[in-house]
């Protein structure tokens, strides 16, 4: 009977998940900014720059830099689980948030859209890569969560809306 090789296995050890971040630096360029109050549109321009993280502290995988100068860019990045270097593969205009009003529900809704006055872009630059544990969520304080959530759905009176 032959013997099958043996095989060394790596042992996975619980709550040992570790997490790869990568961060981009999108590199400077000019933004105009609207700085009027009114309905005229007065533009001032500016020299900034964005970083972009892959995943936020949490874990979950990010796909837009951070806001400056009330904008921020989606991110489109390659090569996400593999141990090279990520590239991006492109970098939005200019986006931000504003709030519409849903014609079916009549709700109003957070939506992305382009800044009309701005369509920049920035080049981007490789800054680094780390691994981490994720963050781990206390019960105690999941559960308290939980309760003031409760008590606050259960005061509430239907019909009433507050202000």
């Amino acid at each position: 009977m032959a013997r099958t090789p043996q095989v060394r296995l790596k042992r996975v050890f619980k709550d040992s998940a570790e997490i790869m971040h990568d961060a981009f630096k999108l590199k400077t360029e000019k933004v105009a900014k609207n700085q009027s109050y009114t309905k005229q549109i007065r533009l001032e321009y500016f020299d900034h720059n964005h970083i972009f993280h892959s995943v936020d502290s949490s874990g979950i995988p990010m796909m837009i830099s951070s806001e400056v100068a009330g904008h921020f860019h989606k991110v489109e990045i390659s090569n996400k689980n593999t141990d090279s270097v990520p590239e991006i593969i492109s970098v939005s205009p200019a986006m931000r948030w504003v709030l519409r009003k849903n014609e079916l529900t009549g709700n109003f809704e957070k939506v992305m859209e382009e800044v009309p006055w701005d369509s920049h872009t920035h080049e981007t630059q490789y800054l680094f890569s780390e691994q981490f544990k994720p963050k781990k969520l206390n019960p105690e304080f999941a559960k308290l969560q939980g309760e003031i959530a409760q008590k606050e759905a259960s005061l509430k009176v239907p019909g009433i809306i507050e202000a």
